[in-house]
């Protein structure tokens, strides 16, 4: 007599949720048709990655999907930068299904804005604003037309009448500051090492760029152009604690005010382990003065 056959096993699908200011991994688990039945599944994460409290789930499946969201954060709540890799298990009667995942989390997403700035001719590109000469605080600085704008939250966002954009570090200036021309704008965030390592850090933007790592300048294009975003590949070393990354963009009436960041080993590989990026109080203590060859303001 022949066997029965085996019930098709459920199964797990497993990707990054770009976030305003967070990293997220939307699960979905889908099971084949047949009775309801209860169905565990739990999640485990590499050393150095937290989860929130809802890694292990039990729930009781109809032959449909269901779906839900992990918020994933680095030791001290940064922000990982890394492909993070999540094993487990799906549990149940006559069901196991072992799993492991993985989902890219190599891009910057959470940054300080401010702005705009005035970029007519496009001298603003050379000129220091005050973002240039003090650590991101409180303090207002003079910008655009005389009025003042302060440093504030920004974060990785779809661009305006899209959907969720495929790398999740797409911030979008002109929708997170002011719809306005011929300005400049600056984004800061630092990026927290264990120990330290070597990596690439990659940006992809078509405005006019200026990068200081470190207060070092590493990409410069004082030009925008409409299309294809420009990309800057540099490789960085980063010392154990925190290195400051402040970015300067400016547009015309063209193009996008938008920019991507993210890092990558040396090899074109993924990042080393152990890195992490943030906007907290040690974030913004690591700032560093940019070196200029340029007259201030």
């Amino acid at each position: 007599a022949s066997r029965p056959a085996a019930p098709p096993s459920a199964t797990l699908d497993l990707r990054a949720e770009p976030a305003r200011d967070e990293m997220l991994l939307r699960w979905v688990v889908t099971i084949p048709p047949g009775p309801r039945r209860p169905l565990a599944v739990r999640f485990r994460a590499p050393e150095g990655i937290l989860l929130d409290g809802k890694c292990a789930l039990r729930m009781t499946l109809s032959p449909v999907r269901r779906s839900g969201t992990i918020e994933v954060r680095g030791a001290g709540g940064n922000l990982p930068l890394s492909r993070i890799v999540l094993d487990g298990e799906i549990t149940g009667r006559g069901v196991h299904v072992p799993f492991r995942e993985s989902c890219d989390a190599t891009s910057l997403r959470r940054f300080l804005m401010i702005g705009p700035f005035d970029n007519r001719g496009g001298r603003g590109m050379r000129t220091a604003f005050g973002p240039e000469r003090e650590r991101p605080g409180r303090k207002p600085h003079r910008g655009d037309g005389g009025g003042y704008v302060r440093w504030s939250v920004a974060g990785a966002r779809p661009a305006a009448g899209t959907h969720t954009p495929a790398d999740p570090a797409l911030l979008d200036l002109r929708e997170e500051i002011i719809r306005k021309e011929h300005v400049a704008g600056y984004t800061y965030t630092a990026i927290r090492a264990e120990r330290a390592v070597r990596a690439v850090l990659v940006l992809e933007t078509p405005c006019a760029v200026r990068a200081w790592v470190a207060g070092r300048l590493v990409a410069r294009h004082d030009r925008p152009r409409a299309a294809p975003p420009r990309s800057f590949a540099v490789p960085v070393s980063f010392a154990a604690g925190w290195t400051p990354l402040l970015v300067k963009l400016g547009r015309k009436e063209y193009p996008a005010w938008r920019i991507r960041c993210r890092l990558e080993g040396t090899d074109g590989g993924p990042p080393p382990a152990g890195l992490t990026h943030g906007v907290g109080p040690a974030a913004l203590r690591a700032y560093v003065i940019p070196v200029r060859r340029t007259p201030r303001r």
